[in-house]
């Protein structure tokens, strides 16, 4: 299904966060949407987004996202860790690593240096896209909430309160009842990440602010050299 007319219920936040810059399908067979959404005559290059453990569709490239503070955890594959297969293998199948650190200026741990071997490595990093610092309550419902609290931090952001969530959480009345006691008591808005804000509910929407990022890579030619080469042979 087109993400177009669609709510967050029924597409989930990701996939209209991605809308905003091209046509998104969702479909619970990879290559059966890739086949819907060409035909629409829509695009030439399809984005499989959280796709690199997918074997339905042969890919002309993927990028293999590290993060440098989390690294591989415990080394174990899921349910005893975070892993979905062994990094080695991972690799293997990669046509670069991306190692995603806090910051611009942070610096990649030696062992990701040393993992990413003969594949091009990429440093990237989130940065703030318009930013509007003042005392707020941040809250979040994603994988790392910690991440989002020290962007606004280093965004110069006061941090009055902050309130966590489970990844893709559901925003319940209570939920929301309960931050915009907190927003009222302390007097500041409530901030959260462009991907909750687009679950709120409407009405909360309208009253809640986000911090805009977007993704900065550290050598946007080595990025090319790995694209474009991809792009032209398509």
């Amino acid at each position: 299904v087109l993400v177009d007319g669609h709510d967050a219920a029924a597409v989930g936040d990701e996939a209209l966060l991605l809308a905003r810059h091209g046509p998104v399908m969702v479909a619970r067979e990879r290559a059966a949407g890739a086949r819907a959404l060409a035909a629409t005559g829509a695009a030439d290059c399809l984005i499989m987004d959280d796709g690199f453990q997918n074997p339905a569709l042969a890919k002309d490239a993927s990028f293999l996202l590290v993060d440098a503070q989390a690294g591989f955890g415990n080394g174990l594959i899921f349910p005893a860790g975070p892993l979905r297969e062994r990094p080695e293998a991972a690799r293997e199948r990669a046509s670069a690593v991306v190692v995603v650190t806090p910051s611009a200026d942070a610096e990649i741990p030696d062992a990701l240096i040393r993992f990413a071997g003969d594949r091009p490595m990429i440093r990237a990093w989130l940065e703030p896209v318009a930013a509007d610092p003042q005392p707020v309550i941040a809250f979040c419902g994603i994988g790392r909430p910690a991440k989002f609290f020290s962007t606004l931090e280093a965004s110069s952001y006061t941090l009055v309160e902050t309130r966590s969530f489970a990844d893709h959480h559901a925003w319940r009345a209570a939920d929301i009842d309960g931050l915009m006691a907190l927003s009222q008591r302390h007097g500041v808005p409530l901030i959260t990440t462009e991907k909750d804000h687009v679950r709120l509910p409407p009405a909360a929407r309208d009253i809640v602010i986000t911090l805009p990022v977007r993704m900065a890579v550290d050598d946007p030619g080595r990025l090319g050299e790995v694209i474009f080469p991809v792009l032209a042979r398509r």
